[in-house]
């Protein structure tokens, strides 16, 4: 791991994500399954909803199962990643750069209609190992969101609960970071793009100057590790309604000198907006190439937020009484 990431990471902490979902999680997971595949049936029926919109798919692993061990979560085997893809070129989808995008937004142009961007977060080494050959063949554009104090660790990331305990039992690729070498070789190939998911993932929402110190960091590993300006940035856990892409961390990464600031907030983006605010879909390891289009074509957007709008009047119940 690079130096300087202890002393970079004064106050804010890394949440370590549990990979056995809690009862509650397990319920909220079949009900946006169910959704989602509702979604893939209304799209099939009716068509899409938001024509005017792209989207940008959000991965994070891509690793075989295991026999014997449990999946790591936010997953997608490398067989479902290769039916997701093909299945959505054969629905008439294409896979855009989100450099094009960003173009597109500079520009005031439309991009063509049924765009979609893949992207990466995190980036463990499957990313190369696995979903990168996959890339290749289909001739996908993505962008990989790298997670700079991590590059060439020989140690699991430090929010990675699955590997610390797994990590004797599976390929260390399915669990290490990505390396540089890995990262130049894809760059090289002009598919695909490198930016900056900041420094060390942690939680920035009460330390608004941890985050502008480490954004100035991780652009600069950026520039001297890739020669890249400029980058594109997406936040860590991303979350709009949880605080962790707030109005003031936007404004802290607009200043820093990248090219957007991506959320996780589950929606579909018009390039006319600001790209410091769209927002991604993400896929999981249940999605299939109808259900995405289900999620492509609009049918699905509204349920995340309202979601989070029942939660926050709970929370806001809750505070009342």
């Amino acid at each position: 791991m690079i130096s300087h990431t202890d002393s970079i990471i004064a106050d804010p902490s890394i949440p370590i994500e549990p990979w056995r979902p809690s009862l509650m999680a397990q319920i909220n997971d079949f009900g946006m399954r169910s959704i989602s595949h509702l979604s893939g049936t209304l799209s099939s029926l009716l068509g899409s909803r938001s024509k005017d919109h792209c989207a940008i798919l959000t991965y994070h692993r891509v690793a075989p199962r295991i026999t014997g061990v449990p999946a790591p979560p936010y997953n997608v085997a490398p067989e479902r990643f290769r039916e997701q893809l093909t299945g959505l070129l054969l629905r008439g989808f294409q896979f855009v750069p989100l450099r094009r995008a960003l173009d597109c937004h500079d520009s005031g142009q439309a991009l063509p209609p049924s765009s979609v961007v893949v992207t990466f977060d995190d980036c463990f080494e499957t990313v190369f190992t696995e979903a990168w050959p996959i890339l290749k063949e289909l001739q996908v554009p993505a962008t990989l969101f790298l997670s700079t104090g991590y590059l060439d660790s020989d140690h699991p990331f430090p929010f990675d609960a699955w590997a610390e305990e797994f990590a004797d039992s599976v390929p260390s690729s399915h669990y290490l970071p990505i390396r540089t070498e890995q990262c130049r070789e894809m760059a090289a190939s002009g598919l695909v793009e490198l930016g900056t998911h900041t420094h060390t993932h942690a939680d920035f929402r009460q330390h608004l100057q941890a985050f502008t110190e480490e954004m100035h960091f991780s652009t600069e590993i950026m520039h001297s590790r890739f020669g890249i300006d400029c980058p594109p940035f997406a936040f860590p856990f991303g979350s709009v309604a949880n605080g962790f892409a707030s109005r003031a961390l936007t404004e802290a990464a607009q200043a820093s000198r990248v090219a957007c600031a991506l959320t996780t907030e589950s929606k579909l983006i018009d390039v006319r907006t600001s790209p410091f605010g769209w927002g991604r879909l993400n896929t999981f390891a249940w999605d299939t190439s109808s259900t995405l289009t289900g999620k492509l074509c609009g049918w699905y957007d509204w349920a995340p937020r309202l979601k989070h709008q029942l939660a926050g009047s709970f929370k806001k119940g809750c505070s009342q009484t």
